[in-house]
């Protein structure tokens, strides 16, 4: 856009903004048509759309002090500066709120200070390309600072986000709402008679009532999301007008961090900003990976562990990490009753109060075994026991029959054992295994000792996410869209 109204003034022509910016936009979707789809894309060019449009229509209507001294002269930059921050805000918002489902509080006052900043950095970008191409060294010298400067603005927006700012998490943000409200702004902005103005009214105000009955009609039961976190274990339990309970986070390592790019988002898109209880049900890396990001962004009531104390540091390092931000701390044993809600409940089925991990022994037996239960719909979460702890399990007076079980360590042949399966009798059963996976999960000899006993089975690695839906009776299975 820059490189076309430069043309247009050595030209001695006259350049239009918004057309140098349609321009510049069908030249790049000439090359890549796929940007428009990029987030990045649309954000850039909706917040300079946004600065062009405002300022066009209501720029000579906002008064500016003359520039007759220094402190006007300020005022002034002052002045134009925020105006710009606002009229970008305001376009990007909703796009923000349609692909982040988060808003920051202290968004405005922090472009403030940043814009001016990035303008130095943009520079010094130019001057640091320039030189590397004359004499390296001191293009090397430009793009040590400039390396420097960056680092200190990544700093200043941490703490800002952690210590001065607030995120708002506003749920999901409906692609047809986005069109309206852009559409709405648009309108706003060129409509000057009354009667135009009064029939924008009256298409908000449908807006608004489309949205009440969408929260009318919303689903009421229970919904259990089994996340696609590669080879490990994440599942997220809300049910209607109950508390919510995160079971594990999935891994932190090789690049994959479940906590950021798989629970997070979809907790956003939920709405969701607290998590009432977070459940870890042993040490193992793909089962704790997430924690401390997710301890460390949301509000977290209550840690709840098992009754083995692990050799671990990361483990170590999360309970750490949770006393100091004040998050209570409960050990879960056999026979402990937690109430989610009027209709459902947690119980606690495995490791018994005296259960030690034996030395030099796998801990995937001390994992914590639950029974979640809405209304006459229950699902049996097994974590990563084995052989030894099923027997164990299977051989107490518990019940264990359940409708979805969520299969033992990965579908390894070490778990799934027949007697388990006969006194558990699941319908379905719900795999969570990252695809080609090096331990071969899930094993050939359980997936079709499952199918021997007519147990469907669904599988994160083929099916993504899964989601279980209860309204009380009845319960179904959907795979993520």
């Amino acid at each position: 856009m820059g490189s076309i109204l430069l043309l247009g003034g050595l030209t001695e022509r006259r350049s239009i903004p918004l057309n140098s910016l349609g321009i510049a936009a069908l030249l790049i979707l000439i090359f890549n048509p796929y940007a428009l789809f990029e987030v990045g894309f649309q954000l850039s060019f909706m917040a300079v759309g946004s600065i062009l449009f405002f300022n066009m229509r209501y720029g000579d209507l906002i008064p500016l002090p003359n520039p007759v001294n220094l402190p006007k002269k300020l005022l002034r930059w002052v002045i134009k500066l925020s105006l710009l921050t606002l009229y970008a805000l305001i376009g990007t918002i909703p796009l923000t709120l349609f692909h982040f489902n988060t808003f920051s509080t202290g968004a405005f006052f922090l472009n403030i200070i940043i814009i001016p900043y990035v303008g130095i950095l943009i520079a010094l970008s130019i001057i640091a390309i320039t030189f590397s191409y004359i004499y390296q060294p001191v293009g090397a010298v430009f793009f040590t600072s400039l390396e420097t400067l960056s680092n200190q603005l990544i700093e200043v927006l941490l703490f800002s986000v952690n210590n001065l700012s607030k995120t708002i998490v506003i749920g999901s943000f409906p692609w047809f709402l986005l069109l309206s409200v852009l559409g709405l702004a648009i309108t706003l902005g060129f409509v000057a008679t009354v009667i135009g103005r009064k029939r924008v009214i009256i298409f908000l105000l449908l807006i608004a009532n489309i949205m009440m009955w969408r929260g009318a009609v919303r689903f009421r039961g229970s919904e259990v999301i089994f996340m696609d976190v590669g080879q490990g274990d994440a599942a997220f339990i809300e049910g209607y007008e109950s508390k919510n309970i995160l079971i594990d986070s999935g891994r932190s390592d090789f690049g994959v961090k479940s906590g950021k790019y798989s629970i997070t988002p979809y907790l956003n898109s939920k709405g969701i900003s607290r998590i009432n209880y977070l459940l870890l049900t042993h040490a193992d890396a793909d089962h704790i990976g997430g924690v401390k990001y997710l301890i460390n962004t949301f509000d977290v009531d209550t840690l709840l562990l098992g009754v083995s104390n692990p050799n671990s540091n990361s483990f170590t390092e999360i309970v750490d990490i949770a006393k100091n931000r004040n998050i209570p701390l409960k050990k879960v044993i056999l026979g402990d009753l937690i109430k989610l809600g009027n209709y459902s409940e947690i119980q606690v089925l495995y490791p018994p109060r005296n259960y030690i991990t034996p030395v030099n022994k796998t801990r995937n037996n001390s994992s914590v075994v639950i029974k979640y239960r809405f209304a006459n719909s229950t699902i049996l979460f097994t974590a990563d026991i084995e052989a030894l702890a099923e027997k164990r399990i299977s051989d107490s007076e518990l019940n264990l029959k359940s409708n979805l079980l969520k299969v033992p360590h990965h579908g390894s042949r070490s778990s799934s054992s027949e007697l388990f399966l006969e006194k558990v009798s699941p319908l379905d059963a719900i795999i969570s295994a990252g695809e080609n996976n090096p331990y071969g999960h899930p094993s050939r000899e359980v997936l079709d000792r499952y199918e021997k006993n007519g147990i469907r089975v669904h599988r994160t690695d083929k099916d993504n996410a899964l989601i279980f839906r209860s309204e009380g009776e009845k319960y179904s299975l959907h795979k993520w869209k």
